[in-house]
């Protein structure tokens, strides 16, 4: 008998500032083991997501840091041995978009987009 599919995560994007203290708490609601690597960042070895450092179904961990890293995006995935992929593919994997301390976010998400108003509310010109 053919296995359901698999169900997909919603992704998460998480977004900091450089300088910014970090703390986030991981609870694992899978039925395997995980862990979040935050691929590209600067943090220390005990928030880097090791494999090492997964936690089974139910377990908890604690990421504490500060951003150390210059503006930019980055990315979390989960990191578990040999596990990694088809968590991945479920979903569980996200952008890390780090801004420097004193940078405004923009009032336009992008070049095309209109602000509300402007007569164009659906943002395509």
């Amino acid at each position: 008998m053919p296995r359901p599919p698999a169900r997909r995560a919603r992704r998460i994007d998480v977004e900091l500032r450089r300088g910014e203290r970090v703390r986030i708490e991981f609870r694992n609601r899978l039925a395997e083991p995980s862990i979040i690597h935050w691929h590209g960042m600067i943090v220390p070895e005990a928030a880097d997501g090791h494999p090492r450092f997964a936690v089974g179904s139910g377990g908890e961990y604690v990421y504490d840091f500060t951003v150390r890293n210059p503006a930019g995006t980055y990315l979390h995935h989960p990191h578990p041995h040999g596990l990694t992929g088809g968590q991945v593919y479920r979903g569980l994997a996200g952008l890390v978009i780090v801004r420097e301390a004193e940078e405004r976010y923009p009032v336009r998400p992008h070049p095309g987009a209109r602000p509300p108003g402007s007569g164009d509310e659906d943002g395509i010109r």
